[in-house]
C-alpha cells in the first residue's frame, strides 16, 4: 500500500462520546489526527524508536521536528544521528542527520524560539578515563530544513534528562534546561538553567533546597508562562533503598518551585516557599514511595521518574503538575494531576490513573488542560499499552473528554530500555494539542480508534508491514505524532491570536519555499560502502583476532600506566542513573590471530551491560561467544593507556560492527593485507 494511499484518509472528525475512565462525557466535536512518523525511505526500519520528542515553530507552526531513539541509517559509524523533519503541520515527514552525536540519541528535547531557531540539549555518552560519562550538548540550528548538523553552542560533563524549553521574553528569546546535574558538588543535583543567547558559559542553578540522598531524581520538568512565572518541578529524593543494581525503593518528596521574574532573579526559583520549612519549593506531596526499577517492570517498560509541570499561557498562577508514585493500596505505579490556581501555594488532585507512564500535560490559551499518557492493560491473553489524550476544562469533571489514540498488543522483543519512552510531550499550538508518543507499528486499524497514517509500507488489511524492497519486517515500535482539536470552554473564550491556523507567520521564509508552506526536502539516507568501512577500522585497531569469550566478570579497578608504574584512577562520587553503563569485562582467547596478538593470548575487554538504549550499539558478550574482534587498547585523558591491577592492558568496549562472525574472517584478512 503506498504512502499517498494512506494520506487519503489523514484526518477524522467525528462526534464523539469516547472510552471513559471515571468521569462522563458531553458530545464533543473534535478532530484527530495519527501518523506513524517513520517514512516510507525507512520502511526496512525495525528498531525500537522509543522515547520520542516534539518541536512546533511558533513562527511557522507547519513546521515540526520530532526526535526518538533512532539509528541513523547509514549504520554503526555515523557520526550523526536523526531527527524527522516536517513542513506540512505532520502529514508527511522526512529524516534529517542534524545531532552531531554518533549513531543514534538517547536524552534529546528541544523547542524553538521565536525566530525560528531550533534549540535542544542532547546527551553525548563521552568516554573518561573510568569509562564513560553523559555530557549535555546545548546545539542550535537556523536552518529550516535541518540539512547540515547543528551546531553546538557549549557542553557540560555529567548530566542527565536535559529538558528543553524556550520563551520570549520582551522581545528576547530565553531558553531554559531543567536537567540532572550530576556533576554537582553537593547532593543536590536537581538544576535549571537559563540562557539568553549570549556566549556566557552554560550554568546550572541548583534548586533543591532540602538535604537528599545521593541525589535528587532524573526528572526536572520546567513551564513558563508569559507573565514571567517560571515554574519547576523535581523528585526530591530523601531516601533510597537499594535492592540490587538496577533497582530500589525510593521515599521522596514531589517538589514545585517558581521564580517570577523568567527565572533570572539573584536566587533563581526561589519564590514559593512552603509553610512546614519556610525554604524555596513547595513540597506538593511528601515522603511518597517510589519504585525505582530500570529493568522491565510494567509491559516491558522501566519506571520511577514520571514528571510534568504545566502552566496556563495567559495565567501564571494556574498551575498543573503530575507524578507517579507507588502510593495506592496494591503499590500500582499511578499517575498522579494536581492542580494550582494560587501560584502554587496550594493545591488539589483532580485525577489519577494506574498502571501509568509518560505523563505530559499541556494548557491551551482557553484554559483547557490536555493529559497524555500511557496505560498498561494486562492480560494473560491479550496485554495492552493504550494510549490517552484527556482533555478538561472543569478538573476531569463531566465536560471532558478522553481520547482513546492508540491500544496495540503491549509486548514485542524487547531491544533495550526504555521500551516506550521515559517521557513524552504535548504541546498547546493555537487550537490544538499536538503530541507524540510511540507504540507498537502493527498496521491494524481496530488498534487506533480514530484512524492512522503510515508513510513507510504498510497494509492495513493483512496487517502486514513491507520492507520498501517487495519483502516484509515484523512488527516494531516506533514514534506516532498526532494532533487533536481542544475542547471549548464555556468559562474562556480564545483570544485573537489562537487561530489554530499551520503556515507562515509574516516572518522571512527561504527562498526554497512553495506556496503551500513546504519545503523542497527529501531525506538524508546516505549510501553505505561496507568494506570501506570495514577497512577503516581494521587500519584503526590495535588488535584483529578470532577469539572466542571464555569468561564474563564484573569490572574491577582501572589503572594507568605512565613511567613504568601503575596509577589507580580515583573513583567518582556515586550516582544512580538509567543510563548506568554497568561495566563487565569479557576475558577474549586469540585462537587465530591477526594483527597485534599472538595465539592463545588472553586479552580483557570492558563492555557496557546495560539494557540501556545509549549502549544500543555495543555488544554484550557471553561466555562461549565466539567470533572475529577487532578491537582498540583502552586510554584515558591525554591518550595514557589503561590497565587492571597487574598490568594487564584493557581494550575499549567494540561497537557491533567491530565483532564479525567467524565465516568473514577472509575478507578481514584480505582487507589488512591490501
Amino acid at each position: 500500500m503506498s504512502a499517498t494511499n494512506n494520506i487519503a484518509a489523514i484526518g477524522v472528525t467525528l462526534l464523539l462520546i469516547p472510552i471513559l475512565v471515571g468521569f462522563q462525557q458531553k458530545p464533543n466535536k473534535i478532530t484527530v489526527k495519527v501518523v506513524d512518523v517513520i517514512p516510507e525511505e525507512m520502511s526496512w526500519e525495525t528498531n525500537q524508536d522509543s522515547e520520542p520528542f516534539l518541536s512546533v515553530d511558533p513562527a511557522d507552526t507547519s513546521r515540526l521536528v520530532v526526535s526518538a531513539f533512532t539509528e541513523n541509517p547509514a549504520g554503526g559509524n555515523s557520526t550523526s544521528a536523526p531527527v524527522f523533519v516536517s513542513t506540512d503541520a505532520g502529514n508527511t515527514w522526512i529524516v534529517r542527520n542534524s545531532i552531531p552525536i554518533p549513531l543514534v540519541t538517547v536524552d534529546i528535547t528541544h523547542s524553538y524560539d521565536g525566530k525560528g531557531t531550533l534549540q535542544a540539549g542532547a546527551l553525548k555518552s563521552t568516554p573518561t578515563s573510568q569509562g564513560s560519562r553523559p555530557d549535555l550538548l546545548k546545539l542550535t540550528s537556523t536552518d529550516p530544513a535541518l540539512a547540515q548538523p547543528m551546531g553546538i553552542q557549549g557542553k557540560r560533563e555529567n548530566v542527565d534528562q536535559p529538558f528543553v524549553v524556550t520563551i520570549a521574553n520582551r522581545n528576547q528569546d530565553l531558553v531554559y534546561i531543567g536537567e540532572n546535574y550530576l556533576g554537582s558538588q553537593t547532593d543536590a543535583t536537581a538544576a535549571v538553567e537559563v540562557w539568553d543567547g549570549s556566549s556566557a558559559p552554560l550554568t546550572p542553578s541548583i534548586i533543591e533546597h532540602r538535604k537528599v540522598d545521593m541525589q535528587n531524581g532524573p526528572s526536572v520538568r520546567v513551564a513558563i508562562a508569559r507573565d514571567g512565572k517560571a515554574y519547576a518541578a523535581f523528585f526530591g529524593w530523601r531516601q533510597y533503598e537499594r535492592v540490587d543494581k538496577n533497582e530500589g525503593w525510593i521515599t521522596s518528596d514531589i517538589v514545585l518551585v517558581r521564580d517570577d521574574n523568567w527565572g533570572r532573579g539573584s536566587r533563581p526559583f526561589s519564590d514559593l516557599q512552603d509553610e512546614s520549612d519556610s525554604r524555596p519549593g513547595r513540597l506538593v506531596a511528601k515522603a511518597v514511595r517510589i519504585h525505582w526499577s530500570n529493568k522491565p517492570t510494567l509491559g516491558h517498560e522501566r519506571i520511577g521518574s514520571t514528571l510534568s509541570v504545566a502552566v496556563d499561557p495567559t495565567n501564571g498562577n494556574n498551575i498543573y503538575i503530575a507524578w507517579a508514585d507507588n502510593m495506592s493500596p496494591n503499590a500500582e505505579y499511578t499517575i498522579h494531576v494536581q492542580r494550582s490556581k494560587d501560584g502554587g501555594k496550594t493545591l488539589k488532585e483532580i485525577r489519577s490513573v494506574s498502571n501509568a507512564i509518560c505523563a505530559s500535560l499541556s494548557v491551551a490559551d482557553n484554559g483547557t488542560l490536555g493529559f497524555l499518557y500511557q496505560r498498561f492493560r494486562a492480560s494473560a491473553s491479550n496485554a495492552r499499552w493504550e494510549t490517552h489524550l484527556e482533555e478538561t476544562n472543569d478538573d476531569f469533571g463531566a465536560g471532558s473528554q478522553d481520547l482513546l489514540l492508540a491500544s496495540v498488543p503491549a509486548f514485542l522483543t524487547l531491544q533495550g530500555l526504555p521500551y516506550l519512552g521515559d517521557y513524552y510531550f504535548l504541546l498547546a499550538v493555537g487550537k490544538e494539542f499536538r503530541g507524540v508518543f510511540s507504540t507498537n507499528n502493527l498496521p491494524d486499524t481496530n488498534s487506533f480508534p480514530f484512524g492512522v497514517t503510515y508513510l513507510r509500507k504498510a497494509d492495513k488489511v493483512t496487517h502486514v508491514l513491507g520492507d520498501g524492497h517487495g519483502g516484509t519486517v515484523g512488527p516494531s515500535i516506533d514514534p506516532f505524532y498526532f494532533s487533536a482539536s481542544v475542547m471549548e470552554n464555556p468559562l474562556k473564550s480564545w483570544d485573537s491570536s489562537s487561530t489554530g491556523q499551520a503556515g507562515p507567520s509574516g516572518r522571512s521564509q527561504p527562498a526554497q519555499r512553495l506556496s503551500g508552506g513546504s519545503l523542497v526536502m527529501s531525506s538524508q539516507v546516505p549510501a553505505v560502502n561496507p568494506e570501506s568501512e570495514l577497512k577503516s577500522r581494521l587500519n584503526a585497531a590495535d588488535v584483529i583476532m578470532v577469539g572466542r569469550v571464555l569468561e564474563i566478570r564484573n569490572a574491577g579497578k582501572t589503572f594507568t600506566t605512565s613511567g613504568g608504574g601503575l596509577t589507580a584512577l580515583p573513583e567518582s562520587k556515586p550516582r544512580i542513573s538509567e543510563h548506568d553503563p554497568d561495566w563487565k569485562e569479557a576475558v577474549i582467547q586469540a585462537e587465530r590471530p591477526i594483527k597485534g596478538v599472538v595465539a592463545n593470548q588472553r586479552v580483557v575487554v570492558r563492555f557496557p551491560d546495560s539494557l540501556d538504549l545509549m549502549w544500543r550499539n555495543y555488544p554484550k558478550f557471553k561466555e562461549g561467544q565466539d567470533g572475529v574482534f577487532v578491537l582498540k587498547k583502552s586510554r584515558g585523558s591525554g591518550g595514557s593507556l589503561q590497565s587492571l591491577s597487574d598490568g594487564t592492558p584493557l581494550f575499549a568496549p567494540p561497537t557491533k560492527q567491530d565483532v564479525l562472525p567467524k565465516d568473514q574472517v577472509q575478507t578481514v584478512i584480505k582487507l589488512v593485507l591490501e
